[in-house]
Order: structure tokens, then C-alpha cells, then sequence
């Protein structure tokens, strides 16, 4: 009983160490007015992704070129977007296609009349903390974050 107590604190104090830590924001930008969003270190110890996760940088840019009637004052304003959203993503999965795919055809569908230029890369990462803040660091840096 003691071995088998002992094992199981033990994994314990593993299990934290065995999970790959990622960053987790989302970052926008609209181009007359720079940062627009962000995540305001809601996530300063990154997110603690399962096992056989990497993490992820994925950079997405289009134009919103026409008013939304629709949505009245709630109607973001024309220009160029800019979205980066960190996080875990299983290590089997194709990230381009299950993340970058799945935003374009998300906001595509939300936004058809009004949207336009899609652009969606992305980055994975694994096999240290926090692997991704590089990645978005690289993306950011072609971003006018100051506007």
C-alpha cells in the first residue's frame, strides 16, 4: 500500500512537469488604428496543453471593405484585420488545415458580404515552454502595433 501510495504522488508531481505549457491570446490589430485587442496577460503562465499537443502561432489578415447593416453601431470599422491566436493543437492534426482552414471558412461564412483578402498562416511548435512566443514575435513583427 505504501508503494503504491508513494507511486501515485509521485506521478503527481510529475504530471506537471510532463505537460507542455503554451501560450494562449488572441492579438488584433486594425490598420489605422493598431492594437485594437488582446488578451492583457489573462494568460501569464501560458495554458497547460495535454500530451501529444504542440503549440501554435496562427497569423490571419482580411479587409473589411463594406458596412454591416445588420449589425448597426455593433459593426467593427472598415480596413485591414489582423488576427493571431496562440494555443494547443493535437500533434496528429494538419494545423493549417484544421486551424487556418476552419477560421477563414468560420469568419467567411460570418462575414461573406462585407469581407474579402483572406490570408491565414500558421506555426507549430514543441519540446520547450512557451515555444510559440517566438512564432508570434516573428508574425507581430510585421504588424504596425503602434498605429
Amino acid at each position: 500500500m505504501k508503494k503504491v501510495l508513494s507511486l501515485v504522488i509521485l506521478l503527481g508531481l510529475l504530471a506537471p512537469a510532463i505537460l507542455l505549457r503554451c501560450e494562449s491570446c488572441v492579438y488584433i490589430f486594425l490598420e489605422e488604428y493598431g492594437r485594437v485587442y488582446n488578451c492583457n496577460n489573462e494568460a501569464v503562465n501560458g495554458r497547460p496543453c495535454p500530451r501529444n499537443n504542440n503549440c501554435y502561432s496562427m497569423k490571419m489578415t482580411y479587409n473589411k471593405h463594406a458596412v454591416d447593416e445588420k449589425l448597426a453601431w455593433q459593426d467593427p470599422p472598415l480596413g485591414r484585420y489582423t488576427w493571431i491566436m496562440q494555443g494547443c493543437i493535437y500533434a496528429k492534426r494538419n494545423a493549417t488545415e484544421y486551424i487556418c482552414n476552419k477560421k477563414v471558412a468560420q469568419y467567411q461564412n460570418s462575414f461573406r458580404d462585407t469581407t474579402q483578402d483572406y490570408h491565414c498562416e500558421v506555426e507549430t511548435c514543441s519540446g520547450s515552454d512557451r515555444c510559440n512566443r517566438d512564432i508570434t514575435e516573428n508574425f507581430l513583427s510585421g504588424v504596425d502595433t503602434e498605429n
